[in-house]
């Protein structure tokens, strides 16, 4: 099982790597093979020429996030080849769209599915036929051993995902917290920036502070927190963070996740873009 840890998307690439240490790129490079991902491809074109399709065949899209150079991509794509019965449910129900991330292309959908923070490669995308994000899905939750798991693969094609989210809210989801937070976390990136956190030592706010934080990050792209919250006898861990497209946008999208710490339950995590603050580069 590989590490999810908090991260931004300056250390994106690397962390994919990580995901897929079993073979880096120069490694891959000594065996022959056929590319799968389409490295010239534009994701966006590839995202809405699915969407027309689906909504003709009225069925779901998944979006597979990988590299040509990833071992663990190209394991998961034969496993949805070769095994009858993964290859029946995606011929029935989901049009599949490999969508190349090598060296951050195609970073702007990386950002949109909520993938810029823990996520190695492969992972998956679950959209409705209407375009409608359902669920970002960690591959590494169908591995077993040295392969992927075709009946946890099978089992998370088939669950009932909606687009809606748990009842679970919590006071960032009001208007004014929203603003609050989206700028107490925007302070937080300025004194990683100025390196002024160096010397006088980072601490959390007590808007943020009085969350049960459990660990926090910050870095090029964003600043975020994660913190622990019980809901129905379900642990849920819970993210709120800023995250901007390039390094030179003033513009920040405040964004909350929830996702179940079992996980057997991870059909159930949502995120939820709030509002969008500028502030400085």
């Amino acid at each position: 099982m590989k590490y999810r840890v908090l991260f931004f998307m300056a250390a994106f690439l690397a962390a994919t790597i990580i995901g897929c240490s079993k073979q880096s790129p120069d490694d891959a490079t000594k065996t022959h093979r056929t590319n799968i991902y389409d490295e010239s491809a534009n994701g966006d074109r590839q995202v809405a020429d699915a969407v027309v399709i689906a909504e003709r065949e009225h069925k779901r899209i998944l979006l597979q996030f990988g590299a040509n150079w990833c071992e663990w991509c190209l394991r998961l794509h034969k496993l949805f080849e070769s095994d009858k019965s993964v290859s029946e449910e995606l011929r029935a129900d989901y049009i599949v769209v490999l969508i190349d991330v090598n060296n951050e292309h195609n970073k702007d959908l990386v950002v949109k599915y909520g993938a810029e923070t823990g996520y190695g490669l492969p992972f998956l995308v679950v959209l409705d036929s209407d375009g409608a994000h359902l669920i970002t899905k960690h591959s590494d939750d169908f591995e077993e051993g040295d392969h992927h798991s075709p009946q946890k693969v099978l089992a998370f094609l088939k669950a009932p995902l909606t687009p809606s989210g748990p009842d679970l809210h919590s006071p960032i989801e009001q208007t004014n917290s929203s603003s609050q937070i989206a700028m107490t976390l925007l302070e937080m990136h300025h004194q990683w920036a100025t390196n002024d956190y160096r010397a006088k030592g980072m601490k959390l706010p007590p808007m943020l502070d009085n969350r049960n934080v459990h660990s926090y990050g910050v870095g090029l792209y964003g600043a975020g927190v994660e913190y622990y919250e019980q809901k129905d006898g379900i642990e849920w861990s819970r993210n709120l963070g800023i995250i901007r497209a390039d390094t030179n946008s003033t513009t920040w999208t405040l964004y909350e996740r929830a996702t179940p710490t079992d996980t057997n339950l991870f059909q159930m995590a949502w995120k939820h873009n709030l509002i969008t603050v500028k502030g400085e580069p």
